[in-house]
Parts: C-alpha cells; sequence; structure tokens
C-alpha cells in the first residue's frame, strides 16, 4: 500500500473505527489567532491556507484510531511507507524533578501544579513552616502530575524592541513582564542588549491522547524514486527530488531542499505528529537537505547524500514568523521543540540529532517536566554529560544554536546508502 492511501479499519471488533476530524485543531488556531489579530499580529497567506485545510473535519480517515481499545487488543503492522506514531496516551510514571520557582509561586500553587503536597515540599528542600520560596530557587519535588511546562526565558532585547512587542511574543501582558522585571520597569525605551527574565507557559494548545494512528489525511507525501547513494559526508543523490510544499511547515531554502524519499516521509511524519498532537498554531521551520544531485554542499561538512535535514527550533508563536527567520535566544519554546525532536526520535529512523552543548540544558528540563523517564533522558540527550564521547543521540555539534540537525537513516530500498 502506497503513503497517503486509506486501509481497512483494524479494530478487533470488524466495525469501521470511528471518524477523527480536526476540529479541535482548527479550533486552538482559531482561537489563538484571534488573540494575535487582536494584539494587532498580522496572519499572513500561509496561515490562512492552512486554515482551509484544516477546517475540512468532515473528510473521513478510515486509519483513524477508536479513542479506548478492547484488552488484548496490539496495534496492527505499521503500513508501507508509514512510521510508529507513540502519543502519550497515558499518564508517565510519578517522579522526582527539579522546578524553579517563578514569581508570585507558593508552595500551595506548585504543589497543586504538579499533584503534590506542601508538607513534602518542605521536607525535601527544607522550608519552614510559614515561608515560601524565593523566586528562581531550585525545588525538588515528586511529581504525580506533568502539566505543559511554565518556562523560564531570558530575551536579549534588539533594536526596535518595545515593552509591547515582546510582551506580545509571549502572550503576555505588559504589565506582568514588567513585575518580573523590577530593575528595569521604570524605562520607557528599552536598549539593545538588555537581558529580561520572564516566565511563560509553553504554547502548546493541548496534548492530546489520541489512538496509535496517525490519520492519513497527514500521511507522508514525498514524491518516490528519490535515493541517498553513499555516505552522509560523501555521496550524492539519484533522480533527486524536493520535499513538497506543506501548510505544516515551511521551506526556507527550497533550492537546498532536495532528500531522499525515504528522509523526506521521515521528516514530513514527524511535523504531521507533531502537529496533530499539540496542536502548535505557530510555524515549523524546515532549512537544508541536500542539492538536487546531492554532493558537497558548503559550508556544511555533510548534507551531501538527502537524509541530513536542519529543523528551526520552535519559537513563540506571537513572535514575527513567516519570513524563514530562525529561533533564537528568548524566542525558542524548549517545550515545543522538545516535543518535535521526540517525534522525529520515535520513528525510529534517526541515526544522530545534533545540537550545541549549551543548549541542551534548556531542552533537558522541557523534556523532564513532560514526563520523559531518566532512562529517556539518558538514551536521548547528551547533557549533563561531557561534550566528549556519548551513545545519547541528540548530541554537541558546533554551530546548532538556531537548529538541530537530523541525520535519518538508509531507507529499506537504498542499497548503495552507506554509513550512519
Amino acid at each position: 500500500m502506497l503513503a497517503g492511501e486509506a486501509q481497512a479499519s483494524p479494530h478487533p471488533s470488524g466495525a469501521a473505527a470511528p471518524t477523527v476530524g480536526l476540529t479541535d485543531l482548527a479550533e486552538s488556531l482559531r482561537s489563538l489567532r484571534a488573540a494575535a489579530r487582536a494584539a494587532g499580529e498580522r496572519v499572513g497567506a500561509r496561515d490562512r491556507e492552512a486554515e482551509r485545510i484544516i477546517d475540512d473535519a468532515d473528510r473521513p480517515t478510515s486509519a483513524s484510531a477508536p479513542s479506548i481499545e478492547p484488552p488484548g487488543w496490539s496495534p496492527p503492522p505499521i503500513p508501507e511507507g508509514g512510521f510508529p506514531y507513540r502519543p502519550q496516551t497515558r499518564a508517565p510514571a510519578p517522579r522526582v524533578l527539579r522546578y524553579t520557582v517563578a514569581p508570585e509561586d507558593t508552595l500551595a500553587d506548585i504543589a497543586s501544579r504538579f499533584g503534590t503536597t506542601v508538607d513534602d515540599i518542605r521536607a525535601r528542600n527544607r522550608i519552614r513552616e510559614g515561608r515560601e520560596p524565593r523566586t528562581n530557587q531550585k525545588l525538588e519535588l515528586l511529581a504525580e502530575r506533568f502539566p505543559l511546562p511554565r518556562l523560564r526565558v531570558r530575551y536579549r532585547t534588539a533594536p526596535g524592541d518595545t515593552w509591547e512587542s515582546i510582551a506580545r511574543g509571549y502572550g503576555l501582558d505588559v504589565a506582568t513582564l514588567k513585575r518580573h522585571n523590577p530593575r528595569s520597569r521604570r524605562l520607557r525605551s528599552l536598549p539593545p542588549k538588555l537581558t529580561l527574565q520572564t516566565w511563560v507557559e509553553a504554547s502548546l494548545p493541548r496534548l492530546v491522547e489520541h489512538g496509535p494512528w496517525l490519520p492519513w489525511s497527514f500521511a507522508p507525501t514525498a514524491p518516490t524514486d528519490s535515493l541517498s547513494r553513499g555516505y552522509p559526508h560523501g555521496g550524492r543523490l539519484t533522480d533527486g527530488a524536493r520535499l513538497p510544499d506543506s501548510p505544516l511547515y515551511t521551506l526556507r531554502t527550497p533550492d537546498t531542499a532536495y532528500g531522499s524519499t525515504h528522509a523526506m516521509q521521515v521528516v514530513q511524519h514527524a511535523i504531521a505528529a507533531f502537529r496533530h498532537e499539540t496542536g502548535y498554531p505557530g510555524e515549523v521551520l524546515v532549512c537544508s537537505l541536500s542539492k538536487k544531485r546531492g554532493g558537497r554542499f558548503p559550508p556544511h561538512k555533510s548534507h551531501r547524500s538527502g537524509r541530513d535535514v536542519d529543523i528551526g527550533l520552535v519559537a513563540f508563536p506571537g513572535f514575527p514568523q513567516g519570513e524563514g527567520t530562525k529561533a533564537r535566544g528568548g524566542k525558542v519554546d524548549w517545550a515545543a521543540t522538545w516535543l518535535l525532536m521526540r517525534h522525529f526520535l520515535e520513528t525510529e529512523q534517526v541515526t544522530y540529532i545534533f545540537l550545541s552543548y549549551h543548549l541542551q540544558p534548556a531542552l533537558h528540563e522541557a523534556a523532564q517536566a513532560l514526563g520523559a523517564t531518566d532512562e529517556e533522558l539518558e538514551r536521548w540527550i547528551q547533557w549533563p554529560r561531557p561534550r566528549g564521547k556519548t551513545s545519547a543521540l541528540i548530541r554537541h555539534a558546533r554551530g546548532h544554536t538556531g537548529h538541530f540537525h537530523v541525520r535519518i537513516k538508509c531507507g529499506p530500498d537504498e542499497p548503495r546508502c552507506k554509513g550512519y
């Protein structure tokens, strides 16, 4: 069966699986964009096209999953052209994590947020009765729940920034942003290179509990017969094809967006799974893959055989987008970035992900806050181990500060593809 074709319902009852439309995702996008318009943000043509496609919620998807599976049931084999899809269908097990106290946090607020007790937090952190933790204090707590994380961000101002533009970028009001920066709050204009700090909720409308299928409306549409040949640092592309345009992502450099069919399918699947599970409304930026025939591609050392791809770090959607600008510094939503990376990892088709070492603590913190286990963190993220040898899939490579680099395995029909 080709990618994109619908398959018969494999539900053990023999009944057709219920249709899963995209109404919830559409509603999330509508509400977020309505708020953006009210704040003076402009909705671009790409966003309108994305809404038009997502609004087609009545289209049947015969591969959609039932919400509850009978005892003893297991998912069917992954169809040709598909990859594992593992949404967070059950709550992570309770675990100890470290939490950075935000302004105006109380022990009661923190306990309620993570499903623990005030007494347990006091005992673990030696906080006396009647005292409250201070802002930026690190607390150890036993979490029973893992809500979307509240992120501490540091933003370095650029020429033209105002209190209003920065607050709008994070979805805050100006009064809150100023309250989080008491030393700077009396400034009417913001000088360049001023560091502001704030706390903001991750920009994900939801984490939805879906069944084990990704709806076929999100199936990969990569051209066929584009094959990787040779090594990532010295190979070529045979019959190179370009990653198709899609409302789910933006091609930053279409002239260098050529890849193997297998790699393009992995890219499309991971981004579609991320959109489906989170409803993230902002831009996902796909940067360089390879040239049409592969081969040498300065300044990259690899990207020669169509299975290396650079993906922009995911930004808070309130900052200006649509111009192919990479997110850096305080504009990066590390919770959203982690979940996008996780969907790449869970295809089981990724050899490495490269990200500069100094950015990995923020990624690690977001992954832990979203319920990643110690075993998963050790297997996936290099930090806090040294920059040297590591078996983690996410590892240091210099210069990867506005994007992460994904190296995808050779496809099953690429006999001349070599190396990791």
